[in-house]
């Protein structure tokens, strides 16, 4: 198997100091508080610690080996090479988010925080949004408020019950600061029964540096993959469809820090139903093609 999905020992670190003065750093810092020299986005950082990169690797090597005896194998390796090599984040968004999305001036996607911040969003009064900020704090240590979220996909399409307009972004900007997590952070920790940190720590080898989420996705789905599959059906592997957002499943990716309008590759427009999302949906059109952003419907 080819090892361009794989971690180096040097990357495979806790980063716990500063790679040019050589001081501590706090599992949230982004620049180092001595020197002031930019360091790892907090959240690859703790993908590559050490725990994480070997308990990935057990699971990785037990599902090709799961996969060699199913057989299943070859198919596989060809999964994980469509995964790391074409794959992109994703968000999804309603056709009118959409539009103040590309009409933003700042920070253009936007997380939770950001958008009940700025009045854009009202605050969730249901269950996962009351317990929304304890799941992130434990996750993402004092830097939650600087995650944007987004899932994996191999065809430019995500989930749609978070909207109907797919966003695709450049990979080359967001890379570098970016993990994937094995699956809706948000409901992995809420199932799991709130909030009693000590008995809800992740788990090592569920989350990856970018550079490992195809090594991430053969330890997830492998069992997916049936023997006479086709690399056509790989996409809908990647994300399963279903009407309830309790249900759909993806691999999510968590990206430090804002997004601008220049950071978006493509845009995906899906059916719409009324007068109003057609408004929308021109406007959308007009906008990115000022962008020179490409937009295409989904048949």
């Amino acid at each position: 198997m080819s090892d361009a999905g794989s971690v180096s020992a040097a990357d495979a670190s806790d980063d716990a100091r500063c790679g040019v003065c050589g001081g501590p750093l706090e599992k949230w810092a982004d620049h180092c508080p001595h020197c002031n020299s930019a360091v790892r986005a907090p959240n690859v950082r703790a993908a590559l610690s050490d725990a994480e990169v070997e308990a990935l690797s057990r699971r990785y090597e037990e599902a090709l080996r799961l996969a060699g005896e199913s057989g299943t194998r070859v198919l596989i390796e060809q999964f994980e090479t469509a995964v790391s090599t074409s794959s992109r984040a994703v968000i999804n968004r309603t056709p009118k988010a959409l539009v103040q999305m590309l009409e933003s001036e700042g920070d253009a996607a936007g997380n939770y925080y950001t958008l009940v911040a700025a009045g854009l969003r009202r605050p969730g009064s249901d269950t996962f949004n009351e317990l929304r900020p304890i799941v992130d704090q434990m996750i993402f240590p004092n830097y939650f408020e600087h995650i944007q979220y987004a899932a994996l996909s191999l065809n430019d399409t995500g989930a749609e019950v978070y909207g109907s307009c797919t966003i695709s972004l450049k990979s080359a900007l967001i890379q570098q600061r970016s993990s994937v997590f094995e699956t809706n952070s948000l409901l992995y920790m809420v199932e799991r029964g709130l909030p009693i940190p000590d008995a809800l720590r992740i788990p090592a080898g569920l989350r990856a540096p970018w550079s490992a989420r195809g090594r991430l996705a053969v330890a997830k789905l492998w069992s997916e993959i049936r023997p006479n599959a086709t690399d056509g059906g790989f996409p809908s592997v990647l994300i399963s469809r279903h009407p309830s957002s309790k249900q759909d499943d993806f691999i999510e990716v968590h990206i430090f820090g804002g997004l601008t309008t220049y950071t978006i590759e493509s845009v995906q427009l899906s059916s719409v139903h009324n007068k109003r999302e057609r408004l929308y949906v021109d406007a959308i059109q007009d906008i990115c093609s000022s962008m020179g952003v490409p937009v295409s419907r989904q048949q």
